[in-house]
């Protein structure tokens, strides 16, 4: 087994391993686990006045779709719509949401205020791991 330590490295094709691991040769991992193991899609998005991207990864586009409700399209697709997704209200505890329709190209949020007062719109993050 060869044994490559750099500062940099710069490829004009794809640089192909088995295995990646840390500065002291620890914390080993194949290239298929972080692939499998990271999130597809992130976002944070603020509804403050219009719907905006504040920052993400994966997110191509964003659609404000009625009161508490935003279509995320993503950058690529997924390859089916079973994947598992975590969202959370901005700052506000008496909001709650929930992506309620999952296509393979693009998911729906949709937020409600708990105390009554129907869908707000919200602040919020959201994350989607799965297979593309």
């Amino acid at each position: 087994m060869s044994t490559l330590t750099a500062q940099t490295v710069n490829a004009a094709t794809a640089v192909k391993t088995a295995a990646l691991q840390d500065a002291s040769g620890g914390n080993s991992m194949a290239p298929a686990d972080i692939n499998q193991g990271r999130a597809k899609v992130w976002a944070t998005v603020t509804n403050a006045g219009s719907t905006a991207l504040v920052d993400g990864f994966g997110v191509a586009s964003l659609t404000d779709a009625g009161a508490g409700n935003t279509t995320v399209t993503f950058s690529v697709a997924m390859s089916n719509a079973l994947y598992c997704y975590a969202t959370s209200p901005g700052a506000s505890p008496q909001v709650t949401g929930a992506v309620v329709t999952k296509g393979t190209g693009s998911c729906q949020t949709l937020y409600r205020n708990n105390s009554g007062f129907g869908d707000t719109d919200q602040d919020f993050g959201l994350l989607i791991f799965g297979d593309r």
